[in-house]
């Protein structure tokens, strides 16, 4: 994608397929062949590799707006979750999109932020 994207609305598909991806390739059935189940010890590791992929993957498809990625992991246990964040933004450049992934043992939630330059 080159720099003539001008919101975040443009982008937003590409950069849902990122994030998907980016998970599963940590903590998704390929990653390891099997189902990978919740480790507490290996969370922060997961965050630090499935941001960084993400991250990376959204600068070179689009170099015009600065990202921000906020990734929870969280134990299935019976307990609910519930995610919220607000920004101050330029409403017509600007958005943000929220994944959500899980298996039986964990959650997984991504929140991208799009903010154009």
């Amino acid at each position: 994608m080159s720099a003539d994207v001008q919101t975040f609305s443009m982008l937003k598909d590409d950069a849902n397929k990122i994030v998907a991806d980016a998970v599963s390739a940590v903590v998704g059935p390929q990653s390891t062949g099997v189902e990978v189940e919740y480790d507490p010890k290996l969370v922060q590791t997961w965050i630090e590799k499935i941001n960084t992929e993400i991250l990376d993957k959204l600068q070179q498809m689009c170099q015009s707006f600065k990202f921000i990625v906020s990734t929870n992991v969280v134990q299935k246990n019976g307990a609910g979750i519930h995610v919220s964040s607000t920004c101050f933004w330029e409403q017509a450049t600007d958005g943000n999109l929220t994944f959500r992934w899980e298996n039986k043992t964990m959650y997984v939630i991504i929140q991208v932020f799009g903010l154009a330059l």
